[in-house]
């Protein structure tokens, strides 16, 4: 299943920040029934993202989104029309639009069931969220906070069980805000409280009033937009100067984004640890995979990004002297197709894609075929 969106023309998902707007009470289940004392599953990740099939009401299974940085489950409205779920309430959720900002109502609907591997959560609350900003189920690790939660990235693989999590090295306490996990972590000398966000695909977002205290390889450029339920808007990238310590083990130069309310510790940064989260004893531990690269790759993206739009999506913003701009994409354009292709170099495949569009000053349609380029080294 394809769940990469439009608006990633970067391929990069800085969907769902977190679900922590609005008048909310954290996401829980009135009863949990597991059959044994644990259980393992297999994790799939999409863009360093942890996706695991979830059965709704005894139907699927369907892709969720493992985020820790959710406050709340989280349906998108098609699925919620196919389980035929009955309304049970509104919710009210800030949302971001463009670059409007509104209060909305949101549908709230209860599950009988939520089943994962042998847990079965009963009784659950959830939004149907828009299904402009999730395109994906979303299923918090709050939901999760009776249980001792193994997310080994590496290993793809998710693990529940009744158990604690035992004080050592690499377990360090955590604080609940709106039942997302904060953690303060040191960056550059300065302790901030990052959200531990496994639905962030990036290794962080930070405010973009960190860019002026911090030191970088490689400094920040635009590179796409953040469309979430709580912050839409231009993003930058760039490329720290040293490292950040997680438990034992470190993150050389990592890529960072600039564009949120709050420090963002995101999937990036943890796709090479086995990360623990206790939430009955509110402690957390990332061990590190022994052999794992530390070095965070190249930044690489197609020089254009884009918003939902009637017919397709609407280009929203070209990077100044990519293959995009030189394509004559525009903003404004509509994209009413993305075709991916893989083009053989003698020693590889490349991926390019090729679009098809309808320009907004003629309204004629035009094909432009690109490729990945280096955003941030």
């Amino acid at each position: 299943m394809n769940r990469i969106r439009f608006h990633a023309a970067l391929a990069l998902i800085l969907l769902l920040g977190s679900l922590v707007s609005g008048c909310i009470r954290p996401a829980f289940a009135r009863r949990s029934v597991m059959a044994g004392s644990s259980d393992e599953m297999p994790l799939e990740l999409t863009a360093n993202r942890p996706f695991v099939e979830v059965h709704i009401n005894g139907r699927g299974p369907y892709p969720f989104l493992l985020d820790s940085g959710a406050a709340l489950m989280a349906l998108p409205a098609p699925l919620a029309k196919e389980l035929e779920l009955e309304r049970s309430g509104r919710t009210l959720m800030r949302l971001d639009s463009g670059m409007a900002r509104t209060w909305e109502r949101l549908d709230r609907v209860r599950l009988a069931s939520v089943r994962l591997g042998a847990l079965e959560l009963q009784d659950v609350s959830a939004v149907v969220a828009p299904s402009e900003f999730v395109d994906t189920g979303i299923l918090p690790t709050c939901l999760l906070r009776d249980y001792l939660v193994t997310i080994d990235f590496p290993g793809q693989e998710l693990r529940i069980e009744r158990s604690d999590l035992l004080a050592s090295a690499q377990a360090f306490p955590f604080r609940y805000r709106m039942g997302v996990p904060c953690r303060e972590i040191e960056l550059q000398g300065q302790p901030l409280m990052f959200v531990v966000d496994t639905g962030l695909q990036g290794a962080m977002l930070l405010p973009e009033q960190e860019i002026e205290r911090l030191n970088f390889k490689h400094p920040p450029v635009t590179c796409t937009t953040a469309r979430t339920l709580n912050f839409t808007g231009l993003v930058r990238a760039g490329r720290l100067a040293g490292s950040i310590q997680l438990g034992q083990g470190r993150v050389d130069e990592p890529i960072v984004f600039f564009g949120s309310r709050n420090p963002m510790l995101g999937s990036g940064a943890m796709r090479h640890f086995v990360v623990r989260i206790d939430g009955r004893n509110r402690l957390l531990e990332f061990e590190r995979t022994e052999g794992t690269p530390t070095h965070d790759p190249p930044l690489v993206g197609f020089g254009f990004w884009s918003e939902p739009a009637s017919g397709g999506q609407r280009v929203s913003g070209v990077l100044p002297g990519s293959m995009a701009e030189r394509a004559g994409l525009a903003e404004g354009d509509t994209i009413l197709e993305i075709t991916p292709l893989e083009v053989s170099n003698g020693t590889g495949q490349l991926p390019f894609w090729k679009l098809r569009l309808r320009r907004l000053t003629t309204g004629e349609t035009y094909v432009a075929v690109l490729m990945p380029e280096l955003i941030v080294p």
